[in-house]
């Protein structure tokens, strides 16, 4: 009889649900992301994560991925690369992820993508598409999608030389003293050598600076015209009083986090008109109220009034993990994931980006930059370009 129980237990266990990849079962995937929660940036981590919540609800009212429900698991690192590595090391260890669909900042998916990589774990970057994730050579599990900060101020960069520059500008750049800024220069080094524009001034400062006015008074001194813009959300309105404090009129590219609603507000006592290159549709576009009227349906109103470019980033994201793993059908794995994720050609993401074509030689997609104008005076934020 004993034996008899132990073949009939074996038997069940052969005929009932098993787990065919890490993450998977016949019911659930699991999905990982990494997001800023708290700290300084906590709204732009906020904003991301609902657009993978808003997907992930809109998926399984829809019935899922091919009858698997998307279950979702999410740590705050703060912002802070420490934090990023003990994150994501828990959700692969504890909780058992798929894949990941966010993975938190530049300085943060750098920080753990030797752990992606040693565990074959698929992940789509796309809050910070930093180069250095790609540049030195193609990572299999790692697929990026959206344009590089050098690609979207090079985008800004290009229109301002060509349909909005001061008569023989001066350029000057301000930028962080890290990685992060590195590439914001790289923009500005090619617009010296593309576009022949006057290298007037180049600044850096320290992560957390909140004061500018010396900053303000040396690109005063310099004559510059056109200011290529590192800073941030409080940190440019900083930039911009002290600035304008100074007697300057500039033309000034920024950063995309300058196109959330809550930064546009923040500037506005600057007073000064800006551009900024994004990889995402703005908020007010066709392509960014569908999305919201979305979240007016699966979210509350409260986080719909969150939504800001990020979330459509974070959103794309997951229309292109959910149509990678439907093709997949009942025999999810990861390396079947990566190898549909790679066959991607042309993939519409609703007019949230420009279309998504990945390769085995190229695992990033969507690079393509729409420039945006931002009105000093209104904060009306006008599409000058497409994708």
């Amino acid at each position: 009889m004993k034996v008899l129980f132990t073949l009939a237990a074996v038997a069940a266990l052969i005929a009932g649900p098993a787990l065919a990849e890490t993450g998977v079962t016949d019911s659930e995937i699991r999905i990982g992301e990494i997001s800023a929660l708290s700290g300084p940036v906590a709204s732009v981590g906020e904003a991301y994560t609902i657009g993978t919540r808003l997907a992930v609800e809109e998926i399984n009212a829809n019935g899922g991925i091919n009858g698997r429900k998307v279950v979702l698991f999410v740590e705050d690192d703060g912002a802070q690369p420490g934090r990023t590595f003990p994150a994501a090391k828990k959700l692969i260890e504890q909780d058992q992820v798929f894949a990941f669909n966010g993975t938190s900042g530049s300085a943060n998916v750098l920080a753990i993508l030797p752990l992606l990589e040693e565990g074959n774990i698929p992940a789509i970057v796309s809050w910070a598409p930093n180069n250095l994730v790609y540049e030195d050579r193609v990572r299999p599990s790692v697929f990026v999608m959206g344009a590089s900060y050098t690609e979207t101020f090079d985008a800004a960069l290009k229109y301002i030389h060509e349909s909005a520059e001061p008569g023989d500008a001066v350029y000057g750049v301000i930028r962080q003293d890290d990685a992060f800024g590195e590439t914001i220069e790289a923009a500005y080094d090619n617009a010296i050598e593309n576009y022949g524009v006057k290298d007037g001034l180049r600044l850096k400062f320290k992560r957390g600076q909140t004061d500018f006015g010396a900053e303000a008074l040396q690109l005063k001194q310099a004559g510059v015209d056109v200011v290529i813009n590192g800073t941030i959300v409080s940190g440019t309105a900083s930039l911009f009083k002290s600035m304008r404090q100074a007697g300057l009129e500039v033309v000034s590219t920024n950063v995309y986090t300058e196109l959330m609603p809550a930064s546009i507000n923040l500037q506005k006592p600057g007073g000064y008109t800006y551009y900024v290159g994004d990889y995402v549709a703005g908020v007010a576009e066709p392509a960014g109220q569908a999305v919201i009227e979305k979240a007016r349906k699966y979210l509350t109103d409260a986080e719909a009034e969150k939504i800001n470019r990020y979330t459509f980033a974070s959103y794309a994201s997951m229309l292109i993990f959910a149509e990678a793993a439907g093709q997949c059908g009942a025999d999810l794995t990861r390396d079947c994931y990566i190898e549909k994720l790679r066959g991607l050609d042309g993939f519409d993401t609703g007019g949230l980006t420009a279309p998504i074509t990945f390769s085995k030689e190229e695992q990033r997609a969507g690079q393509a930059s729409k420039v945006y104008k931002v009105d000093a005076a209104t904060g009306e934020v006008t599409p000058v370009t497409g994708f």
